[in-house]
C-alpha cells in the first residue's frame, strides 16, 4: 500500500470525491497552518465511498516543511448519526401524531362531556317540571342509588343517596309489599317493564302514595339482570282525590239508592192511598 500511495498527488490518486476547486478548509489550512477534523468523503481503491475525518499540520521533516495528514474513518459513526437523525425524526413525527390524536381524543372528550353535561341539565330540568326522583339499582352489589328529589320525596337528608336494597324494601307499606315484590320479580325475570303505585312509608313515619316506573338498564354476558334505573312520583294528591271521589261516588249511589227506594215506597203508599179513596156506588153514606 506504501508504494501505491507514497509519492503520489492527491489528484493522482483521485481520491477526492466531489471536490470543489477551492476548499473552504483548504483555505483555513493555508492561513492557520493547520486542520481539524474536516468531514470529507473519501473514495477507496476499489471504488467505494467512505465517510472520512481529515486533519492536518504543517511540521518540519529533515529540514523540509511537510503537511501531514490524518484521515479517520468515520462511516460507522456517520451512519449511526443518521440512523439516531431518522429515529429522531421519527420519533417526532410519532409524537406529533400522537399529540394531535390525543387533541382530537380530548376534543371529543370534552364535546362528549358537554353533551352528557347539557344532556344532565335537561333530564334535571324535565325531573324538576315532573317532580320525579330518579333511582339505580345495583342488584349485584345490593346498593340503592338515588338523587335529592327522590330523598326529598321520602322525607330523607340528601347525604342519603346511596342506600343498602333490603332497606328500601322496607319503606314499601306492609300491604303492599307482596305486589310490588313480584312486579319486581317480572322486570328482572321476565323484561316486563317495572310499573307500580303503592303506599311508602317515609322516615318521618307519614304513608305516602307513590308511581314507580323503571326497566333493566343492564344485564351480564349471560343475561342476568345487574342493573335497574327508573323514578319515583309522589301522587298521594292524586290518589287521595280519587279515594275521595270515589267515597263520593259510593255515597252517592247509596243515597240514590236509598231514594229510589224512598220513591218506590212513596208511589206504593199513594197507589193504596188512592184505592182506599174510590167511590164505590153501593155504599150508601
Amino acid at each position: 500500500m506504501q508504494s501505491v500511495v507514497f509519492g503520489k498527488t492527491a489528484n493522482e490518486l483521485k481520491v477526492w470525491v466531489d471536490m470543489p476547486p477551492c476548499l473552504p478548509w483548504g483555505q483555513r489550512f493555508a492561513m492557520q497552518g493547520k486542520l481539524d477534523a474536516e468531514p470529507q468523503d473519501i473514495r477507496r481503491f476499489d471504488g467505494s465511498i467512505v465517510h472520512m475525518e481529515v486533519s492536518a499540520r504543517q511540521m518540519e521533516l529533515q529540514a523540509q516543511q511537510t503537511t501531514l495528514w490524518v484521515f479517520r474513518d468515520i462511516s460507522e459513526q456517520r451512519m449511526a448519526k443518521q440512523a439516531l437523525e431518522h429515529a429522531n425524526a421519527t420519533l417526532e413525527q410519532r409524537v406529533l401524531q400522537r399529540t394531535l390524536d390525543l387533541s382530537q381524543a380530548l376534543t371529543l372528550v370534552q364535546h362528549t362531556k358537554d353533551e352528557l353535561l347539557q344532556s344532565e341539565r335537561r333530564l334535571s330540568g324535565v325531573m324538576a317540571a315532573t317532580g320525579e326522583g330518579i333511582w339505580d339499582i345495583n342488584l349485584e352489589a345490593g346498593r340503592f342509588y338515588c338523587n335529592a328529589r327522590w330523598c326529598q320525596i321520602l322525607a330523607f337528608d340528601a347525604s342519603h343517596q346511596e342506600l343498602d336494597t333490603a332497606f328500601v324494601q322496607t319503606l314499601v307499606h306492609e300491604d303492599d309489599a307482596c305486589a310490588v315484590a313480584s312486579r319486581f320479580r317480572d322486570c328482572i325475570i321476565k323484561g316486563v317493564p317495572y310499573r307500580s303505585e303503592h303506599r311508602m312509608r317515609r322516615q318521618d313515619g307519614t304513608v305516602i302514595w307513590v308511581a314507580d316506573r323503571g326497566d333493566v338498564f343492564e344485564r351480564s354476558p349471560s343475561g342476568r339482570t345487574v342493573r335497574l334505573v327508573g323514578s319515583t312520583a309522589d301522587i298521594t294528591d292524586r290518589k287521595l282525590a280519587e279515594l275521595s271521589l270515589a267515597q263520593a261516588k259510593e255515597r252517592a249511589e247509596s243515597v240514590s239508592a236509598e231514594l229510589h227506594t224512598a220513591l218506590l215506597d212513596l208511589r206504593h203508599a199513594q197507589e193504596r192511598l188512592v184505592q182506599s179513596e174510590k167511590w164505590d156506588p153501593w155504599k150508601r153514606c
